[in-house]
């Protein structure tokens, strides 16, 4: 490792250094250390230690206005936030992916440090044309009926990246098919894990019972 070169540079010649380095594949390195008054044969085991890569943990972001700003009612020009055929029929969708199908060139051949540029600039041209970006805030009781919905303007970074997962997209029947087939697997690779954790989780239940007998 980085550390042991620099530890082992205070003890060895530049000229032992120097062969050290050109068998550093090498498991076991030989090193002759002459002293003044007899020559004495050292041998000394380096071990090359190999550099674990640790995964990145990436932290998504969510952005929340601190305060709501709930509408009575979204119009034609808003854009709503969600799946499904409300969103795939209304007529703000709609002129949103014309416009974000018009950017998509120019979104895969810019650079990936200024694609947020071309995002936004998808933004933009929805609050030209007077639009929103809504999300639906549903509210249901201890039964689990919906008592209130409610749509809201998401925050503007949200807006943004919402955009560039758009232009990020391609909406061909290949692309769709073999979409569907990759959350196919997804899903039977989850359903499977559940399928073998009940074993488990009876024992972290057994565990708890033992534990509040205590």
């Amino acid at each position: 490792s980085d550390t042991e070169e620099e530890e082992e540079e205070e003890s060895y010649s530049t000229a032992t250094q120097a062969t050290r380095k050109r068998h550093a594949s090498s498991a076991t390195t030989p090193c002759t250390t002459t002293n003044t008054s007899s020559t004495t044969t050292t041998t000394t085991t380096t071990t090359t230690a190999t550099a674990t890569k640790k995964k990145r943990v990436r932290i998504r972001q969510t952005y929340v206005p601190e305060t709501l700003e709930y509408v009575d009612a979204y119009n034609d020009l808003d854009v709503l936030c969600q799946r499904g055929g409300l969103a795939n029929k209304h007529p703000g969708n709609i002129r949103y992916h014309r416009h974000k199908a018009a950017l998509q060139g120019l979104y895969k051949a810019t650079p990936k440090a200024h694609k947020g540029q071309v995002a936004q600039q998808l933004v933009n041209q929805v609050h030209e044309w007077g639009g929103r970006f809504l999300e639906k805030e549903t509210t249901t009781n201890a039964e689990g009926v919906i008592v209130q919905e409610r749509w809201y303007e998401i925050h503007h970074k949200k807006a943004c990246i919402k955009a560039g997962q758009a232009l990020r997209e391609n909406y061909s029947k290949e692309e769709r098919a073999a979409k569907r087939a990759r959350f196919r697997r997804k899903t039977k690779k989850m359903h499977q894990r559940q399928l073998d954790a009940p074993d488990d989780q009876e024992d972290v239940n057994n565990e708890d019972e033992d534990c509040s007998e205590l």
